[in-house]
């Protein structure tokens, strides 16, 4: 039985692409979430320095919604995480809400966005990107659980360990079980 399992474990190994494409696999991962979370556009935000993020990877769910892929947008990465914490998601539910700051509801409405999720990619203490999730139709309210899955997905917790909504006492695991 052993040696019939490892038999099937280095075949398989020998299949298996030796790197990890990163554009194939940021394309994949924007497209699974985008669909996952029914939403009209996903994407993924590099930090290209501390002067610019870079919409680097989209999909969209229809061919009529706005395209931000390619889209540069300038910024004082030192000021922005004096205000926000890029470690912790972002929601803006509806980009017309009152008290919504004028430079983040012109920057949306830019990219014909009507709600808007945005959940960093970590790897340890490091923000190594962003994932956008926008509705262009009508606004949304993001839900605690949803926040948790587009929190977990891309940075890989270990079941168990992540604690989704602040109060609700369900993990990750839990959580997932339960979709």
């Amino acid at each position: 039985m052993h040696e019939a399992r490892e038999g099937i474990i280095n075949r398989l190994a020998m299949t298996l692409p030796h790197a990890i494409n990163l554009d194939r696999f940021l394309t994949v991962i924007v497209s699974e979430l985008g669909r996952m979370m029914n939403v009209d556009r996903c994407d993924v935000i590099q930090l290209k320095s501390a002067s610019e993020l870079r919409i680097s990877h989209e999909w969209r769910a229809s061919n009529d919604v706005p395209s931000s892929l390619g889209t540069v947008v300038p910024l004082d990465l030192k000021q922005l995480s004096d205000h926000v914490d890029l470690k912790k998601p972002i929601r803006l539910d509806d980009i017309s809400a009152a008290g919504l700051d004028q430079k983040v509801r012109y920057l949306a409405a830019s990219l014909g966005t009507r709600s808007l999720l945005v959940v960093p990619v970590t790897l340890g203490e490091d923000v190594l990107g962003l994932v956008g999730l926008h509705t262009t139709r009508t606004p949304r309210e993001w839900l605690d659980d949803e926040v948790c899955f587009c929190m977990a997905a891309p940075n890989d917790p270990r079941p168990g360990d992540f604690t989704c909504a602040p109060g609700s006492g369900r993990t990750f695991s839990q959580w997932r079980l339960k979709t």
